[in-house]
């Protein structure tokens, strides 16, 4: 699994599942580098968008992982791997996972 800084390219694919946030937002948040893709042999798993309260503390706004690849723990790798990329960005998440049935 490749975990990578999402780029302008990955709009399209983004808003095809992310209907929380408005284009032009997403255009914002693109070109600040606050979105983390998750993906394996170039097929998108999923994605981690991050914002900031205040200014100066990260926060999660949305962790999604295609149907496809759910209930196969790849949350906990993707936290986790996130969490190591988190030391190198000097970020702080944190994360409260919710079960939607």
């Amino acid at each position: 699994m490749l975990i990578r800084i999402a780029e302008l390219k990955d709009i399209d694919l983004i808003k095809q599942y992310d209907k929380h946030i408005a284009e032009a937002e997403l255009t914002n948040v693109l070109m600040l580098g606050r979105i983390f893709i998750a993906e394996e042999n170039n097929d998108l798993i999923g994605w981690l968008r991050y914002n900031y309260f205040w200014d100066n503390t990260p926060f999660m706004n949305m962790l999604y992982i295609l149907n496809k690849y759910r209930k196969k723990r790849l949350r906990k790798s993707i936290n986790g791997i996130l969490g190591r990329k988190n030391e190198m960005f000097r970020l702080q998440f944190g994360i409260n996972v919710y079960s939607f049935k």
